[in-house]
């Protein structure tokens, strides 16, 4: 026995196990030397001034004590608080866990489209175009390589009154269709080739911005591929894919079409009237677009529903997919950086009514264009979407109390009628929205600045969170 004890011990393995509180012992000094090298590893200044001392089990047992009691009073607070106020203080907490793991933007963003979802897109929206200057100056290199070769497309025709065409990409009948949005710049005598050549820088930025590889998911615009030159000087068109699954023989329906509820052509038959929550989700769409064109850095300035458009699907006589809008009408749109120009566009009697009445003045007299002015734009379609009638039917009751035809009166006219009316279409909620977006002023316009904060939390997040409630309660 002896023998077998002393070979083991030569060994390293005791002959007899160590009792458990031999054990205890052991780790207990282990864990005062680590702590001791710990300590000798910090300087002793630094010690001095954080306390750097070993916590022990009793300080540990504390701190869980104390957050047990945070977690259970803030849990008391948070079940006493309004239902409005706990809805914001929950979607803030999001607004944080989003702002500091941006990693979980993008896995937000690709869920059901909820306002959650919505709120994710927008941030990877800001981060992707805070990345790229959409505006950053363009060499006459990669202005060429936007520009399509006219000849190379197929027949290209022009209808009078129509601001598209549709075009096979070549002579090949199993060539892919594109959409042409034309644009026609005014004719100045003697400034013609200035103008044009600034239209085809801009026109090169805004395919570049609306191309498959940069256009953010929040952006509602055909995918461009590039821009066209026609043989007249003053016209361009920007040259857009079709989607699959929408009809090529008809062309593009404006949304004012829709509105005014235009018979079919050679019938009298009219489309169907949109739903709710239609609406709520187009609304929400068209805010969050515009929202994020503006952090793009650029101005649209004909933000109306002359110049948002469906494809027209194969049975006519139904509505299009009013959730993919589709934003067109960049014929005077510009970088709203401070050296820009603007150029001006012809105007219809019609396409100035959607300007704000600061800007209905002769051309010499007009303010430089700001930001207000297109969320004054949005006021106006939502009034539209809201009452699914045109501004000139909204406004026709109430323009004699007002000053007539009037620019002001027009503007006086709508914000009255969405005051008494608009509620019992659309809610309170959606009412006081486009009430803000309609009486927008200076004040407003110097708090909302560059970053556009009011904007976002007061307009486009909360037409989110309308079409959210529609869609829940539509479930129900």
């Amino acid at each position: 026995m002896e023998s077998e004890n002393s070979q083991l011990s030569r060994n390293g393995v005791p002959a007899q196990p160590k009792p458990i509180r031999d054990h205890v012992t052991d780790a207990s000094s282990a864990r005062n030397r680590m702590a001791q090298q710990l300590m000798s590893a910090i300087p002793w200044r630094k010690r001095v001034k954080h306390d750097a001392t070993p916590w022990k089990q009793s300080r540990k047992e504390r701190l869980e004590k104390k957050l047990e009691e945070m977690v259970y009073w803030n849990e008391i607070l948070y079940n006493i608080l309004p239902f409005e106020l706990k809805n914001s203080i929950l979607r803030q907490g999001i607004s944080g866990y989003m702002l500091a793991d941006p990693g979980e933007a993008t896995f937000l963003s690709e869920l059901d489209n909820s306002a959650l979802s919505q709120q994710a897109k927008l941030f990877e929206a800001y981060r992707k175009l805070a990345i790229t200057d959409s505006n950053a100056s363009t060499s006459v290199d990669e202005v060429r390589s936007r520009l399509i070769d006219f000849s190379t497309l197929g027949p290209v025709i022009f209808e009078d009154g129509q601001p598209f065409s549709i075009v096979r990409s070549s002579n090949d009948q199993n060539a892919p269709y594109y959409l042409i949005e034309w644009y026609q710049l005014p004719e100045v005598v003697g400034a013609g080739l200035e103008l044009r050549s600034i239209a085809r820088e801009r026109l090169a930025k805004l395919s570049v911005l609306l191309s498959a590889e940069n256009k953010p998911s929040t952006l509602y615009a055909a995918e461009s591929i590039g821009y066209i030159e026609a043989n007249d000087l003053y016209r361009f068109g920007l040259v857009s894919r079709i989607p699959a699954g929408v009809s090529t023989t008809t062309p593009p329906i404006s949304l004012y079409s829709l509105i005014c509820r235009e018979p079919l052509p050679g019938t009298s038959i009219r489309r169907p009237l949109p739903t709710l929550s239609q609406r709520f989700t187009l609304a929400s769409s068209l805010a969050t677009s515009l929202y994020t064109f503006m952090l793009a850095r650029w101005h649209h300035k004909m933000f109306n529903s002359l110049n948002i458009y469906f494809f027209a699907t194969k049975t006519e006589d139904k509505l299009p997919n009013l959730n993919n809008p589709l934003v067109g009408g960049y014929t005077v749109s510009r970088p709203s950086a401070a050296g820009e120009i603007s150029i001006s566009g012809t105007h219809t009697t019609l396409s100035e009514t959607y300007l704000h009445p600061q800007l209905r003045v002769p051309l010499r007299q007009r303010p430089k264009y700001v930001s207000k002015y297109e969320i004054y734009a949005l006021g106006l379609l939502l009034a539209e979407i809201g009452f699914w009638q045109p501004i000139s039917k909204i406004a026709a009751a109430n323009l004699p109390l007002h000053g007539g035809h009037t620019a002001e009166g027009l503007k006086r006219a709508v914000v009255d009628k969405t005051c008494s009316d608009l509620a019992c279409r659309m809610g309170e909620k959606y009412r006081d929205v486009t009430r803000r977006c309609l009486e927008i002023d200076d004040t407003l316009d110097r708090r909302i600045g560059d970053g556009l904060a009011d904007f976002y939390w007061n307009v486009v997040l909360e037409l989110v969170r309308c079409d959210e409630r529609v869609k829940l309660i539509a479930r129900c």
